[in-house]
């Protein structure tokens, strides 16, 4: 991590492109005509209302935001229109080398060591922040309690009158540290899922395990110590 902290933006970009984009993402966007945020919809299918993009133009919510002036630049925000996305900036972003940014794992590490809950949450149908990477990143991250963490196994995530152990997904968490793999979701857990996305607010709001709502998060890890897939039944 140390030495990629040390190449160059282009350097970067290239790594990214020839190692990852392309060769993994790539096929999957050019070939599967399957949605990159949610795999049971088409590449095409917007999933969420666009509305919000005409809301957020609004003068009206400009001026409710406090942003009708931006003082650098001494011109009013009339000039500009909100946008839901930017070719340009997703670009510069790419060409910078952010999507091989090395310190994320640590910026974690850091705060799980601090006292800062992470909770890193991921919908199964979602294909490009999938629940596989999800888990690779909660099991990778080196702090106090990773093997604590590590040795603990999935538990059932319970919301509601559930009939069976496993209708909405399962939850490893140990610590300041909980991942949860949500069913029927797709990148957009909110869209999906609104009131357990609501609910799991909550308990992480109250400082609630994630998988009940009905205490802390234990601190002591529980048998297998060899951590088992969030989709088995």
């Amino acid at each position: 991590m140390a030495a990629l902290t040390k190449l160059s933006n282009a350097v970067k970009s290239t790594c990214m492109t020839s190692l990852g984009r392309d060769s993994v993402e790539g096929p999957y966007y050019f070939y599967s005509g399957r949605n990159m945020y949610d795999i049971r919809r088409p590449a095409d299918d917007p999933i969420i209302s666009q509305d919000f993009v005409g809301f957020l133009s609004l003068a009206s919510t400009r001026t409710a935001l406090g942003i009708d002036i931006i003082p650098e630049l001494t011109i009013t925000t009339e000039a500009f229109e909100y946008a839901a996305q930017s070719d340009d900036v997703y670009t510069a972003f790419t060409r910078a080398g952010d999507y091989l940014y090395p310190v994320f794992l640590t910026d974690l590490e850091y705060l799980l060591d601090h006292g800062v809950r992470v909770i890193l949450m991921h919908g199964d149908a979602d294909y490009i922040a999938n629940w596989l990477g999800g888990e690779a990143v909660s099991l990778t991250l080196n702090h106090s309690q990773a093997s604590l963490f590590q040795a603990t196994p999935y538990a059932p995530l319970v919301f509601g009158n559930v009939s069976t152990d496993d209708d909405y997904g399962k939850v490893r968490e140990q610590g300041n540290l909980s991942f949860v793999v949500v069913r029927d979701a797709g990148h957009f857990v909110p869209f999906s899922q609104p009131a357990l996305t609501l609910e799991l607010f909550r308990r992480a709001m109250a400082g609630l395990d994630l998988t009940t709502g009905r205490g802390p998060i234990n601190s002591s890890a529980a048998f297998p110590f060899v951590p088992d897939s969030p989709l088995t039944t």
